[in-house]
């Protein structure tokens, strides 16, 4: 950490409770309903449970750049909403490789690639592979105002996803911010460095 406040990378410019990138992260999520579709047509309903876990090492290569090399797995598990269909788990696997360039103090240049393994308990079923990735820009207007582009990638699952990125991020205090990452707005309040509460939504 002391390298990185040495080099002219710049992830926040203001005192803010509310962290810029997290290191490690450990979460569950839940999802009540979720649909299989093929044909065109919803096959079965089932209730998503997922436990995921991903950390990083970032590595400073000079005073403009940094890379970082992380780890994701998850469990994912699909409980049947339809006697027809029986509930199974899917566990994934993936290694981020992630690369940074302070291009000049109002700028940042990144690139990120995932490549992700994917193994189901159902029957016969083998190894699947997919792959992430985007390329993005970060420009800082102020201190408490920055504006985010890129363009973000998954191809190789059961369809490929191609998203344009543009969103906004707003310190309004120490304790508030405003995430207008689009497609995935959020608010967060951190009342002090120890906690953080997010309220957003996504597609």
């Amino acid at each position: 950490m002391q390298n990185f406040n040495k080099s002219d990378i710049e992830f926040l410019r203001s005192h803010s409770f509310v962290p810029s990138f997290p290191l490690a992260t450990i979460g569950i999520r839940n999802y009540a309903s979720f649909e299989l579709e093929g044909d065109g047509v919803t096959q079965a309903s089932f209730e998503l449970e997922q436990l995921y876990l991903s950390a990083g090492l970032p590595i400073l290569m000079d005073e403009k750049d940094a890379i970082a090399i992380d780890g994701y797995v998850s469990h994912n598990n699909f409980s049947s909403k339809d006697a027809k269909y029986s509930s199974f788990h899917v566990n994934s696997v993936g290694i981020p490789l992630a690369w940074l360039r302070q291009v000049n103090p109002s700028w940042q240049a990144a690139a990120f690639v995932m490549p992700m393994a994917n193994k189901s308990s159902l029957d016969n079923s083998n190894w699947s592979w997919q792959t992430l990735g985007g390329v993005f820009g970060r420009y800082v207007q102020s201190e408490t105002l920055w504006w985010a582009f890129g363009f973000y990638i998954d191809v190789g699952g059961s369809e490929n996803t191609y998203l344009p990125y543009v969103g906004a991020s707003w310190e309004i205090n120490e304790h508030w911010s405003i995430n207008a990452m689009l497609p995935w707005p959020s608010i967060l309040y951190a009342p002090d460095d120890n906690w953080l509460f997010t309220l957003g939504s996504s597609p």
